[in-house]
Formats: C-alpha cells, sequence, structure tokens
C-alpha cells in the first residue's frame, strides 16, 4: 500500500499513471465487496422456503400451492447474488495481480523520478552550503547572521524533503522485492546502502554515516552527502543489492586480477580468567590431616554454592 502522507513517494508513483489506474480499480472493488449485501447460497434459500411450507402444513394442515414458485425464485435470486459475489471476488484477486505486476514493471520509473528529486534537492543544499563558511551549527549560523543565517535556514527545510525521499526510496523497494529478499532489505537500509555509489562505511563520516543508517539527516550531514558527488538513488532492487556488494568487495586486485586480501597474522588477545566464586560456607580443601586445618578462605560471592563439608573433629 501507498504512504499518502509521504508527498515524495505520492509523486513518485504518480509519473506512472498505469500504477494509479489499477490501484484506482483495485481500491473500487474492494469497497464493493466490503459494501456488498449479505447473502445465502441457492440450495439454502430455496431449502429454506421448502421447510417453511413443510412446517406450515405439519402444524396447521394448510398447504401452500405456490410453494413451487416461491422455492424457484428463491433460489434464481440467491443464484444471482451468489454470481455477483464470485465476480467481485474474482475481480478483487485478479486486480491484485495486476497491482502488484504493474508495480514490479514501473517501478524503475518511480525510482528515477526519486533519483532526479534528490539530484535537484542536493544541488540546491550544495549551493546553499557555499554561503555557510564552516558554519555547522544552528547557534554559529545565528551569530553568523547575513547569508549564513539564510543558508543555514534553506537547509533545514531541505531536510525533510531527503527523509522523505529516502522513505519513500525504501518503500518502493520492498513494493516490488520477492519475499527471499524483502527480508533483507531492512539489514542493508541499516547498514546505510542505497545513499551513495560506492559506499564503504569506512569511507563516510560518523555524522554522515548515522544520518545514512536511520534516514535522518542534519545540516553538516546534509552539507556532506551534497558535496560527496555521489548521492543517488537506486533505479532496482538489483542495482541495490549490486551497491551492497561493493561495500563488501575486496579494494585491490593482484597482477592475476585475482581480489588481494589482508593476509597478515593477527594477534588475539588471551582472555583474564574470572576469578572461580567462593561462598560463605566454602573451606579451603584439608587433605592432610595430620597437618594442621586451613585458614578461612574469604568469600567473594554471596552464594549459593556447594554444600558445607562434613566436619571431622
Amino acid at each position: 500500500m501507498r504512504d499518502s502522507s509521504n508527498p515524495e513517494l505520492v509523486a513518485a508513483w504518480a509519473t506512472v499513471p498505469e500504477v494509479a489506474e489499477t490501484e484506482k480499480r483495485y481500491d473500487d472493488v474492494v469497497q464493493r465487496l466490503r459494501k456488498f449485501r449479505a447473502g445465502q447460497d441457492p440450495e439454502a434459500a430455496r431449502h429454506a422456503v421448502i421447510d417453511d411450507a413443510v412446517l406450515t402444513f405439519a402444524t396447521s394442515g394448510e398447504w401452500s400451492d405456490d410453494v413451487g414458485k416461491r422455492a424457484a425464485k428463491a433460489y434464481i435470486d440467491a443464484l444471482s447474488w451468489e454470481s455477483e459475489i464470485i465476480a467481485l471476488r474474482k475481480a478483487e484477486s485478479q486486480l491484485k495481480f495486476a497491482k502488484e505486476d504493474t508495480r514490479d514493471t514501473c517501478a524503475e520509473q518511480a525510482l528515477t523520478y526519486l533519483g532526479t528529486r534528490l539530484d535537484d534537492v542536493l544541488s540546491d543544499a550544495k549551493r546553499a552550503s557555499v554561503a555557510l563558511n564552516s558554519v555547522m551549527s544552528a547557534e554559529a549560523a545565528i551569530q553568523a547572521g547575513g547569508e549564513a543565517l539564510e543558508a543555514w535556514r534553506t537547509l533545514t527545510a531541505l531536510l525533510p524533503v531527503v527523509k522523505n525521499i529516502r522513505e519513500a526510496q525504501w518503500s518502493i523497494y520492498r513494493a516490488v522485492a520477492d519475499s527471499t529478499t524483502v527480508p533483507k532489505l531492512g539489514r542493508w537500509q541499516r547498514a546505510g546502502h542505497g545513499n551513495v555509489m560506492g559506499f564503504r562505511p569506512d569511507d563516510v563520516p560518523a555524522g554522515a554515516l548515522t544520518a545514512m543508517r536511520t534516514g535522518t539527516y542534519d545540516v553538516p550531514a546534509l552539507v556532506w552527502l551534497a558535496n560527496i558527488g555521489t548521492a543517488y538513488v537506486p533505479a532496482s532492487v538489483d542495482d541495490l543489492e549490486a551497491d551492497v556488494n561493493t561495500a563488501t568487495e575486496p579494494v585491490s586486485y593482484d597482477d592475476g586480477g585475482r581480489p588481494s586480501r589482508d593476509i597478515s597474522p593477527t594477534v588475539t588477545p588471551v582472555p583474564k580468567s574470572r576469578e572461580s566464586a567462593v561462598y560463605p560456607h566454602s573451606r579451603a580443601p584439608h587433605v592432610d590431616y595430620s597437618q594442621p586445618i586451613p585458614a578461612p578462605v574469604k568469600p567473594n560471592s554471596p552464594g549459593p554454592g556447594d554444600e558445607k563439608p562434613p566436619t571431622y573433629f
């Protein structure tokens, strides 16, 4: 389902008239189904008339001469109702699949719109960022005043737009991804994929990386995104998956074209062993009874521990 509260998502799907038309027809048939009157199965309707005539005769001795006509009419009326409900259900089922197929076919066009929209917004952000002159907080912008303050206001107004574009982007991915890919989308989004080409977490400033992973930008992160030059919207789930693969591919290759990987030895520190628990009733082992009893041990745990050892003396 489309999120009508996100104007960027609505606008993206609006660029594909086929999607809007198919969804309108689907919504129409769903509403018709909800409003359709309750009815009876034709056989049940016919037998209800017959059973009523039999009961009347059994209790009063009066037989209805038109029982056949009334039973036939009840059957025909119920058959008409049943045929219409079957038609509505069949239409709902077919339009549901048609809606999904149309989305799959036209999603690239909607994502392309979002990519163009992102380019326009980041172009505005890049122009505004020039006037900041290293101002990176609202307080500093207020103190600087003039063009810096105006630029800060412009950038602040663009923040929800970028957020909506990113949310629309992921909404479309989820709408068209197959059942095996949908569970991966959340992991990819939380990792920061689908924001910049050639994404590698180590190459992204901490603040911008957090923004990419949460989908919520602040002004410094938006300025970084606007000036990096590689921000984009992957035009399909396949393009998104390619972005994910890029993040894990080797960064260099040897002369034979094989991936170069760091195989230098690493040192794994030996973890400090945990101190054994000593309970209040614990006693040092008394192995040689010809020797004095060992001094009591100092407890370091409240219990319960082992049972109290037997006393021999």
